[in-house]
């Protein structure tokens, strides 16, 4: 008969030999829990939430918690003032209204079209479009064109009019390009401002001695798609209002030895 009897020594070599699969079958069990979480998890619709995606080799977006809750506030507000406008609501009811907008979040997309070697970040920033995610992409100009020329970018010329962005000192001829059209067809001859340049936001390049976002040479645009467009930029704004500060010490120098290194390559 087989010995049966539970001991010290038993049970020593059957979770000396039996461990790896006591292991796998935690870590199998933690799998689905997350697994399960993640399905389950809620998740704001588009139209409840204000995606801003940072394009480059480095974002640490982490850090921007503070500027996304001041500018999800900002977002609201613009949403209340709206349904007092539509009649939606009266001034008396503002404070206790329910707004739409649930959320702004900030990701980091890293890819480089210089940087053709990795794949994943091709794959995400390609991908993005593809499943229509982000409302506000910060990214430098030749994508920023590709955007525009492929009819990606909303025009802001109504929000510029209506008030809910103010591009400030911007130079808007830099940004205004014709209407794309499809294939064969004749230009429209329309012209509207279709970003606006972060490179102002200073505060990216030099937040408490860190760099967030090199944002030297970039745009923001808000995508064609976006379910929420006038909340997207009234959120724009919101970052614009926390972002931009006067330029560090640092950045000046910066630009003259960028310069002088061009002017050398030029030669």
């Amino acid at each position: 008969m087989p010995n049966t009897k539970l001991t010290k020594a038993t049970l020593q070599n059957h979770y000396q030999y039996s461990k790896m699969i006591y292991l796998l079958i935690i870590l199998a069990a933690w799998m689905v829990g997350d697994l399960i979480y993640s399905a389950n998890e809620y998740k704001s619709p588009p139209e409840r939430r204000v995606d801003v995606m940072m394009v480059g080799m480095f974002a640490a977006t982490d850090r921007l918690d503070n500027v996304a809750e001041v500018a999800l506030e900002a977002g609201r507000a613009f949403e209340r003032r709206r349904a007092v406008e539509e009649g939606i609501i009266t001034e008396a009811e503002m404070a206790d209204y329910d707004t739409p907008l649930e959320v702004v979040n900030f990701f980091p997309i890293q890819y480089d079209p210089n940087n053709t070697e990795d794949a994943f970040g091709v794959q995400k920033y390609f991908l993005t479009f593809a499943t229509q995610e982000g409302d506000i992409f910060f990214l430098i100009r030749p994508l920023m064109e590709e955007l525009v020329a492929e009819g990606l970018a909303l025009p802001l010329d109504d929000f510029i009019a209506r008030g809910i962005l103010n591009p400030g000192d911007r130079d808007l001829s830099e940004v205004t390009f014709e209407e794309p059209v499809m294939e064969g067809e004749e230009p429209t001859g329309v012209s509207h401002v279709y970003a606006l340049q972060a490179t102002p936001l200073f505060r990216l390049l030099d937040d408490d001695g860190e760099i967030i976002y090199n944002n030297h040479g970039t745009y923001m645009v808000i995508v064609s798609y976006s379910a929420n467009p006038d909340t997207a930029a009234a959120v724009m704004q919101s970052l614009m209002d926390q972002l931009e500060t006067p330029a560090p010490e640092w950045f000046q120098a910066y630009l003259e030895q960028s310069a002088a290194e061009n002017t050398d390559e030029a030669e």
